[in-house]
Parts: structure tokens; sequence; C-alpha cells
């Protein structure tokens, strides 16, 4: 039997050693620290990427609105750079000579474009706008938006757009041409490849391959684009887009400087980032610089990346060293598991000890557990020397307890036969008891008769009184109702002739109503006349021409007072109606008033008189109730006397019941002492017997104990 438990508690321990133990010390140990450093690290990234990546937005937001600024300088040189050539050659001798002719000054004009490859067509207009185009043509450019501007003194540039004359793509530059006293003489146009804004767009790059774009904000049209078809086309985006793009194409519409950052998804995650800002010299033109994130963010995602890769390693690293760390620092308390499985195992070898190595807390726990097993072993010492007295001990108290069991079952059989003679004699004295009790029993029940047929009497009495002094009362109400029936038949009556005057009232109202309505009728005719007379007369004010124009005036007057007074008519029409209909409603429901006021007094006629019957009956039903209670005042005379003598008889049978009563208490004292003294018997017995049994087992535990304590090497 040993041996099996040995065996079974060794394939437990080797099977505990097999399975990963995830409540061990150890395992929470390296959990914990696991966690922790994962939660730091992962913690410190995501407060490093969350701190990082809105100051590197802002900073590349910055980046892009110097962009912008830079491609606004280069325009505003290039357009700087045409404008100081128009206003040198304003300056040459023939071409601010106002007595020059034009064909000389358009002459000299085209060496100059031919000695150059910026302009397409230079030309002098002069202030009547008379020039001539690059084919030599002489043209009218007075309706022309560069030559009116100029003229004005102003510079000026024309978007890109298709040339009324040669249809070709082109741009317009116009300054005004002063002569040596400073009075404007005519204009100087420039002709520029339209395309040239594109051009600039797609040689000027955002981000990684990202193009600005050139927009108007006067016609919200695209004037340069890395695709030029877009700027041909005149493609507008103002009120074309949805959400913050369309935010901000708006914005730089409205000649706003700024930038910003596109988001979409549930994370609002930045896709897109844009930068916007006016051209300004003169121009309303907008420059709109959009690029995707990743050209500016990729090496920042990159850098996450590998920091979180980092941070992953970090962990396992850590988790490696923490178990290293912690298997070293456990060993002890590894032996100290082992040590106490060897005495779990059957051996129990309590002079076993297991050497301090280390001076930390582990340490410590050995050498308690060293200070254990040492008290251990003194008190197992202690409880084997006793063994030996608790198995004497025990024979004693196992032969004391069979001489007890023996005394009290002969103490037993003498109670019994002693019960059995006090049982006959109280069977005798319950059944004389029984009988007087049956006597008692039916006095007591005659008397509770007469009882019950007084109270019955008297309440029959006390009711009779009551009902007619309820009968009084009724008799009472029922003529105040017949006086209140009465009056509200009189009030009915006079209900009803007032609602025959409201009716009168309400026929004069309807027919007031009807002269109204047709007074409306007639203000509609004239409203429509009206109208009709202003419509003529403002047929014969435009025939009149200007000499009709104040009687046109009046006329529309007229006209909107016809209108007025047609839509007021129209109002008061539906008001009258609206009106009628009430008063049909009044009528009707006052009609109905009429026929309810009737039913109400038959119904108080037919009432009356159901009340008038009601009280006649009540006098009957009085005088009736007064002849039961003289009958009930000699019914219950002729009870008292009898109950008299039912009080005597009780007397008596009491004083019979009351001796009966005493014998019967002692004989119940005596049987039930024999009663208390067998279960007292018995309960001894019972003792005596449990005794037996314990000293029986406390002989087997103490043999019990003693194999176990033998198990220990001491």
């Amino acid at each position: 039997m040993k041996g099996k438990k040995e065996k079974n508690i060794k394939k437990e321990s080797s099977s505990e050693k097999k399975a990963i133990n995830i409540s061990s010390l150890k395992f929470r140990i390296i959990l914990f620290v696991i966690i922790l450093v994962t939660i730091g690290t992962f913690t410190l990234g995501a407060i490093s990427k969350r701190t990082a990546v809105p100051a590197l937005e802002t900073s590349i937001g910055q980046t892009l609105e110097q962009a912008t600024d830079n491609i606004a300088n280069k325009l505003n040189a290039h357009n700087e750079k045409i404008f100081n050539i128009l206003n040198s050659l304003a300056s040459i001798s023939i071409i601010c000579d106002e007595n020059a002719p034009v064909e000389e000054k358009a002459f000299t004009l085209d060496k100059v474009k031919e000695s150059s490859n910026d302009f397409i067509n230079l030309t002098f207009c002069d202030k009547n706008g008379i020039g001539y185009t690059h084919t030599g043509a002489k043209t009218d450019f007075s309706q022309r938006p560069y030559f009116q501007n100029a003229i004005k003194g102003n510079n000026f540039i024309l978007d890109p757009s298709l040339s009324p004359v040669t249809g070709d793509f082109a741009m317009f530059y116009s300054i005004p041409v002063h002569n040596r006293n400073n009075e404007i003489i005519g204009i100087l146009v420039a002709v520029v490849d339209g395309s040239a804004l594109s051009n600039f767009c797609a040689e000027t790059v955002i981000g990684k391959e990202s193009h600005p774009i050139i927009m108007s904000m006067k016609t919200g049209k695209t004037i340069g684009d890395e695709k030029i078809s877009y700027a041909q086309e005149g493609q507008i985006l103002r009120d074309t887009t949805t959400g913050e793009f369309n935010e901000a194409i708006n914005a730089a519409l409205n000649g706003e400087k700024s930038y910003k950052f596109f988001y979409e998804g549930s994370h609002r995650k930045c896709t897109v980032i844009s930068a916007y800002r006016p051209v300004g010299f003169g121009t309303d033109w907008t420059i709109f610089c959009m690029a995707p994130r990743s050209d500016y963010f990729k090496v920042m995602d990159n850098m996450i990346i590998k920091m979180f890769l980092a941070a992953f390693l970090i962990v396992i690293i850590s988790g490696l060293l923490v178990y290293i760390v912690i298997t070293a620092g456990l060993k002890p308390l590894i032996d100290v598991k082992d040590t106490i499985n060897g005495i779990a195992t059957g051996n129990a070898d309590l002079t076993k000890r297991i050497s301090v190595k280390t001076k930390d807390e582990i340490g410590d726990v050995v050498k308690g557990f060293n200070k254990f097993s040492e008290k251990l072993q003194t008190i197992i010492t202690g409880v084997k020397n006793s063994k030996n007295d608790l198995i004497n001990v025990g024979s004693d108290l196992q032969a004391s307890t069979q001489d007890t069991t023996a005394s009290i079952s002969q103490i037993l059989s003498n109670i019994d036969d002693m019960h059995k003679q006090i049982s006959l004699q109280n069977n005798s004295v319950q059944e004389t008891a029984g009988a007087v009790n049956e006597i008692a029993s039916n006095i007591e029940s005659f008397d509770r008769m007469i009882t019950q047929q007084a109270e019955s009497v008297s309440q029959a009495s006390a009711a009779v009184e009551e009902m007619i002094g309820n009968i009084s009362s009724v008799n009472n109400s029922v003529e105040k109702m017949a006086e209140s029936f009465e009056q509200l038949r009189s009030n009915t009556h006079i209900g009803f002739e007032k609602l025959q005057d409201v009716n009168e009232k309400i026929d004069q109202i309807e027919a007031q109503s009807d002269m109204l309505q047709e007074a409306n009728d007639a203000i509609a005719s004239i409203a429509s006349q009206t109208n009709l007379l202003a419509m003529n007369a403002a047929i014969e004010a435009a025939h009149a021409g200007e000499a009709g124009k104040g009687f046109s005036v009046v006329a529309d007057e007229i006209g909107k007072l016809s209108e007025t007074s047609q839509q007021q008519s129209m109002s008061i029409s539906e008001q009258l109606n609206n009106i009628k209909e009430s008063i049909n409603s009044v009528v009707d429901a006052s009609e109905q008033s009429s026929v309810a006021f009737q039913a109400v007094a038959t119904k108080i006629k037919e009432t009356d008189e159901l009340v008038r019957h009601i009280k006649a009956a009540m006098q009957e039903q009085n005088e009736g109730s007064s002849q039961i209670t003289n009958a009930l005042h000699s019914m219950n005379d002729s009870t008292i006397e009898v109950r008299t003598a039912a009080s005597e008889m009780t007397e008596g049978n009491k004083a019979i019941l009351k001796e009966v009563s005493h014998l019967q208490e002692a004989s119940g004292h005596m049987s039930n002492s024999m009663n208390e003294m067998a279960q007292g018997a018995r309960k001894i017995n019972e003792t005596g017997q449990a005794l037996s049994g314990i000293s029986s087992k406390m002989t087997t535990s103490i043999d019990e104990i003693g194999n176990q304590i033998d198990q220990f090497k001491v």
C-alpha cells in the first residue's frame, strides 16, 4: 500500500514538471516584466509618434507654404521682366512721339519682336485703339480689355485665352504710353505664349512628382496647369469638388494664404497636404500646391516601423534576460520544493537541511524552512513518545464503557414495568374526566345559544330603530329632492326661452353676413376693372414713349393697387365663408340644444313623479318598522329570565370539573415523570453505546497515527 502511494506521488510530480505551470511565480514574474516592457516601449513609441507627427506636419505645411512663396516670386519676376521690357520700349523716342505714324511704331516693334523669342507679337495702339496685328493687318483694339485698362493708366495682364485674332492660346500684357508731357497717347501690347504658365507649372515640382496650379480669383478658372488642356479649357474647380478639398480651393480663390491637411477615414489619417497664396503684382492670380502625404512622411513612416520592430526585439530580449535571472534566483526555492516533495513521498526524513548560498529574501525563505523542519522534527519526536501512552488509555476506556452499558440495561427494564402500572391508572382518570367534560360542554352550548339569542334580539331591535331613523332621513331627502326638481324644471323652461332668443340673433347675423359677401363681390369687380384699366394705361404709356413714362409709373401703381384690392377681396371672401360656416355650425348646435332641453324637461317631470311614489312608500315602511320594534322588546324580556337559570347550572358544573381536573393533573405528572426517567435512561444507554464505538474508533485512530508517525525519521 505504501509503495503504491509513493508511485502515484512520483507520477504526479513528473506530470507537473512536464506541464507548463502558468500559476508559478516564475511564469508570473516573467509575464509581468514582458507586459511592463511592452507597454512602456510601445507607449514611448506612441508618444513619440503623436508628438513628432504634428510637429512634422506643421513644418511640412510651412515648407510647402514657403514653396508657394517662391513660385509667386518667380511669377512676379517673370511679369516684372516683361513689364520692364515694355516700359523700356515705351520710352523709345519714336514710340512716345505722338506725331509719329502708328505704322512706323508697329514696324519698329516688329524688329524688336524678331530679335526676341519672348513675344508672339508686340504692337502699339493709339488712344483710339487702332493698331496692327503680327500679320500686318490694321485692327481696332478699342473693345479689348487690355486696351481699356491700359488706356486708363494701369499696367494690365490678361489671363491666357484663345486669341480672337489668330485663335492661338496667348496672354496679353499692356501698359500706357506717355508723351514728353506725360500725357497718354496710346498703349503698348505684348502677346506672349499662353502655355508659359502651364510650362512653368510643369517645370516646378512639389514633393516628388506633384505640380502647382495657377487659377484666376476673378473667374475661378485654371490658367496654368501641368496638363495644358486644363488651362486651355479653363477648368473651373470652384464648387466642383466636395469636402475639405473644396474648402481649400474656395479659400485660395478668396485670396487667402495658408496651408491645409486633408484627412480621410474614421481615424482621420492625413493623405494630402496643400498650400495656397495669391500671386499679387497687380494680378488676380492665386497659386495652389498639393502633394501626397507619402512624399514627405515616407521616411518617418519607415522610421516608425523600424522603431516598433526594435521595440518588439527589446521585448523578446528582455523576456530572455528575465527568464535567465529568475531561473537562477528561484533555484533555492526549487530545492525547497524538492525537499518538501521528498518528505511528502513517504520517506518523511525530517533530518534533511538545505544549504544557504544567497543572502537575499530567497535565502531568508530557505533559512526559515530549515528552522521549520527542525521544529517539526522536535514535535514528531514528542508525538512518537506519547503514542504508547495513548494505546494503554484507549484499552482502559473500552473496558469501563462495557461495564457501564450492562448496568444501564438493567435500570431500563425496571423503569418499563413501573411505567405500565401508571399508564393503566391514567387511562381510568382520563375516561372519568371525559364524561364530566361532555356534561360541561352541553351546559356551555346551552348558555351560548341563550346568549346568542339575546344578542340577536338586541341587534335586531337596534337595527329596526336605526332603519326607522334612516327612513325619516330618506323622507326628508325625498322632500328636498322634489323641491329641487321643481326648481330645475323652472330653470329648464327659462333656458329654453333664452336659446330661442339666441337662434333669432344668429339668423340676423347670417343675413348681415350675406350682405357683406355681396359688398365684397362688388369690391372684387371694381378691383378687376381697375386692373384692366391699369393694363390699358400701361399700353398707352408705352405707345407714348418718353412722354408717357410718368403716366406708366402711375399705371403701374394703379395695377399694384388693383392686385392688392383683389388679394384683400379674396381674403375677405374666405373669412366671410368661414364666418358663414361657423354660423351654420352654431345654428345646428342651437337646434340640438333645443331638442336636448325638451328631452331634459320630460325626464325631469318623470323623475318628479317617481320621487313622489317613493315618498309614499317610505311612510308606509315607517309604520311597519314601529310594530316590529314593540315585538322585539317583549322577546328580549323573556330571554333574560332563561339566561339567569342557565348561569346557575354553569356554576355547579364548574365545581365538579375543578375536582376532576386536580385528579387528572396528578396522574399526568406521574406519567410524565416516568417518561422522563425512561428517556434519561435510554439516553444514558445510547451514550454508553456511542462511547463504546468512540473507544473502538479511538483505538483504531491511535494505531493509524502510530503508523503515520513511524514513517517520520527523526
